[in-house]
């Protein structure tokens, strides 16, 4: 009787983090969700390019979380990465109001830096939290999947709704409030913290490295705003980015024990397989968003349903079904069949390429119409959640089990590199459905059954590995 209850009676600063994740992901995804839109109507930029803005945003948005990992970890702990990232994101959202190009790259450039130091940082913070075997850890990564979930899903139909009837400078000022709304929750649970947000022992002899710190973040945004609308470049360099993360990660392991040792050459196998399921998925924002505008019956009786509204379908979904997965793994765990990590995370890849062999096949049902019937994207929407409830919330309990607590920061911020590449190549894979050469639902459906591949032969892979990583890492 002791375990349940204690796996029910999380810290409570496990809510406040919760509610300032709400927040934050009510923000990013609500900018996310019109960006390629608002890149192409408003900025008169080609469609293929504004993908490329689009996984140069994105891929950055990941890539500073490594940045900002190393930034807690080894010099300023979680406080002071945490309040300067919403700053920063409170700027770079009202930036973007001006809707001129100035402030497009320098909102984009600020907005990357200051998710970065926040993102992965939050998570890493509640992670301090659980001692190793804690019960009560992955539910409540379960449920901080969660509140990611319900920030996206009110910030991308919010974002519709509110675009639609007063344009985008009033819903990037709406992401701009939101911000400051996970500044203040974050500040209301300080009290909370005990102490875990500030910097680690190992961290002061590193105070002189503070002020190289800080100006490292100045530049980091100066980098990413003239970054961001030059993708080709920024592609190098994010390849560069990558392989200095990889090696310095590389590093830190060899200077562990050998079991620990073991267990992060594990996560970086977690974190390879990952890149091919957010390759996939991000598509949701770029070709499966302009697909939905242009190829999509939308209208619900004399009203025509704005197209980023589609995109809050995946996180209610994931609200819907958080509560099942708990539910489920505890019943299989109570008899000992609940499937490992492992196999949960490549279920997850197959399940978001089958979400996207469901939406071709509805193409070609439906070519004899002038538009794709919506029920396939509703269905492609319920797979792909499907998909991310295995390897989102997973992915990220890997992490933290798997990283010892002084790497925690930026074993995180590596679990987002992942995010960084994929989201990167979800730009150049997106262009397969701008090409123009054939038919455009033509083109979806080839550009949609080349994604299910990815997807399906992905996790194959990983379904082949599972046993040899479970026993290479002694899991349960």
């Amino acid at each position: 009787m002791t375990a349940p209850s204690d796996e029910r009676r999380q810290p409570p600063a496990f809510y406040y983090l919760l509610a300032a994740q709400v927040w934050d992901r009510f923000a990013y995804y609500a900018i996310l969700s019109v960006l390629v839109l608002y890149l192409v109507q408003t900025h008169d930029i080609g469609q293929a390019a504004a993908y490329l803005m689009l996984g140069t945003f994105s891929s950055f948005a990941a890539l500073t979380s490594v940045g900002g990992g190393i930034a807690a970890d080894r010099i300023f702990g979680f406080g002071l990465p945490l309040v300067t990232g919403c700053l920063l994101m409170i700027a770079g959202s009202f930036l973007l109001c001006w809707q001129d190009s100035i402030g497009l790259d320098w909102g984009l450039g600020i907005l990357v830096v200051g998710s970065g130091l926040f993102h992965a940082n939050v998570a890493a913070l509640l992670g301090r939290f659980y001692g190793d075997g804690d019960v009560r850890r992955q539910p409540a990564f379960t449920y901080f999947y969660m509140a990611t979930n319900i920030g996206g899903m009110l910030g991308a139909l919010a974002m519709g709704l509110i675009v639609t009837r007063w344009g985008y400078s009033a819903g990037f000022a709406l992401a701009g409030v939101a911000k400051v709304l996970t500044l203040v929750v974050y500040l209301l649970g300080l009290r909370h913290l005990k102490g875990h947000q500030r910097p680690p022992p190992h961290a002061v002899e590193g105070r002189k490295w503070r002020l190289p710190g800080l100006l490292a973040i100045a530049g980091a945004i100066v980098a990413c705003s003239l970054l961001i609308g030059r993708p080709t470049i920024a592609g190098w360099i994010l390849l560069v980015c990558c392989i200095a993360a990889i090696a310095g990660y590389g590093w830190m392991m060899l200077r562990e024990p050998a079991d620990v040792r073991r267990r992060l050459m594990a996560h970086l196998v977690v974190v390879a397989a990952a890149v091919a399921f957010w390759a996939i998925y991000q598509q949701f924002a770029a070709s499966v968003l302009v697909f939905t505008a242009d190829d999509v019956q939308r209208r619900l009786l004399h009203w025509l349903v704005p197209a980023s509204v589609f995109n809050s379908l995946n996180p209610a979904f994931v609200l819907l079904l958080t509560p099942v997965f708990i539910l489920l793994w505890r019943r299989l765990a109570a008899r000992g069949r609940e499937p490992h990590d492992f196999t949960k995370l490549a279920g997850g890849i197959v399940l978001a390429g089958l979400a996207f062999w469901l939406l071709s096949f509805g193409i070609i049902s439906d070519n004899g119409q002038v538009t794709t019937a919506v029920g396939w994207v509703i269905g492609f929407q319920f797979i792909l959640a499907l998909g991310e409830m295995l390897v989102g919330p997973v992915g990220l309990n890997l992490t933290t089990a798997l990283a010892p607590r002084h790497l925690a920061g930026f074993a995180m911020g590596i679990w987002y590199l992942s995010t960084a590449a994929a989201y990167y190549l979800a730009g150049p894979l997106a262009d397969i459905v701008a090409t123009g050469k054939h038919p455009k639902a033509g083109v979806f459906e080839a550009g949609f059954n080349i994604y299910g591949a990815i997807g399906v032969g992905s996790g194959i892979l990983v379904f082949i590995l599972a046993p040899v990583l479970r026993r290479y890492v002694r899991a349960r």
